[in-house]
């Protein structure tokens, strides 16, 4: 099994070496793709002036998983970014939702830990599911204004979708390894 993970931000500490290592732990074969440029990943694809190759890239792989940092709560919320650091003019959220969307039409497994169900929610491609989050009022009402069940457990797998509130590697390679929804 082969999943791409997409990094827009790596400034959460620990976030994308446990994402790696519980797919790499759970037989998967990973390949990462940055969206941004300033992404400190060692990566297979760089996405930041990427189009329409997404779709193709995103057929290649049986699961699709966002380390999206501290980047994606801002993005998510609309707030503006804390430190210039975290600006990046060439932040390219529109592979993101290309990725994500070719994911979920496809049926592959989406892995989404933090505030990326918020993300996915907004997009309006997990109405009528149910879902965790990073734990603030606003990617929780982000969820809930958007048809989502929100559960307040660590991980949620629904189907295809696992969520996360936290980065756990021993959680998520039992969810990786479950089939249904738990």
């Amino acid at each position: 099994m082969k999943c791409l993970v997409l990094v827009l931000d790596t400034s959460w500490k620990g976030e994308y070496p446990a994402m790696v290592q519980a797919l790499k732990e759970s037989g998967y074969e990973v390949d990462t793709g940055i969206l941004a440029p300033d992404a400190t990943a060692n990566y297979k694809y760089e996405f930041v002036y990427a189009g329409p190759e997404m779709e193709n890239v995103v057929q290649n792989y049986d699961a699709v998983a966002v380390v999206g940092g501290y980047r994606m709560y801002y993005i998510v919320c609309g707030k503006k970014f804390p430190t210039r650091r975290l600006e990046v003019p060439r932040l390219n959220v529109q592979a993101l939702e290309v990725a994500l969307k070719t994911a979920m039409s496809s049926n592959k497994l989406i892995i989404a830990p933090l505030a990326v169900p918020a993300y996915l929610a907004k997009l309006g491609l997990i109405r009528g599911r149910k879902a965790t989050v990073y734990p603030t009022t606003d990617l929780i009402r982000m969820l809930i204004e958007n048809g989502v069940e929100f559960v307040n457990e660590d991980i949620v797998r629904d189907g295809n979708l696992i969520t996360m509130k936290k980065m756990n590697v021993e959680e998520l390679k039992k969810k990786l390894s479950s089939t249904s929804s738990e």
